[in-house]
């Protein structure tokens, strides 16, 4: 394992996330998902070791997020702002979605360590992330019916992808990542 690897999967990530999550939330259409897919591709590159584990997280968090926000939006309970979309998904929520794929082995395992864990990240992290979403006038919410499918899809959406993430790691990433219990 390289020394650049574990550098760029601490906290070098986890800023350069948070730059990319920023630019995807507030930033003009395309420029905040380009970004976001920036982040991802250089993750991709520091990881390219261990590429088969990585790609399918971000795939399938991409994947996922597609469902869970295709849902949020077909129910009308959930309204995105953004022009370029995918099956009614904004690009940037996807954007996000891909980003935090790249970072649950890494500066976000904790959590999803665990699927119960997940599933209690899910349920209150997914409503109040987009509670934030809504206060940065990037979506709007219809009350508490909204907030309670947001957070059952986000329960869902991080107990599956705890499950992929603990079935699919590979033993080199066992040994370096830190007790999920």
């Amino acid at each position: 394992m390289s020394v650049f690897r574990l550098a760029w999967n601490g906290v070098p990530q986890w800023v350069f996330h948070q730059v990319a999550w920023w630019c995807c939330v507030l930033g003009p259409e395309p420029w905040g998902w380009i970004s976001m897919a920036v982040f991802v591709a250089v993750h991709l590159g520091f990881n390219r070791g261990d590429i088969a584990p990585e790609v399918l997280l971000v795939a399938a968090a991409t994947g996922v997020g597609l469902c869970v926000d295709g849902c949020l939006a077909s129910s009308e309970l959930v309204r995105y702002e953004g022009v370029q979309r995918l099956l009614g998904v904004p690009l940037w929520m996807l954007g996000l979605w891909a980003g935090f794929g790249a970072t649950l082995r890494h500066s976000q395992r904790v959590l999803v360590a665990s699927p119960t864990r997940a599933l209690w990240v899910g349920a209150i992290g997914g409503p109040m992330a987009y509670g934030g979403g809504q206060g940065l006038g990037r979506l709007e919410i219809a009350g508490l019916p909204g907030f309670l499918l947001i957070g059952l899809t986000w329960a869902l959406a991080l107990g599956l992808l705890s499950w992929l993430m603990n079935r699919h790691q590979s033993p080199a990433s066992r040994r370096e990542a830190p007790d999920g219990g």
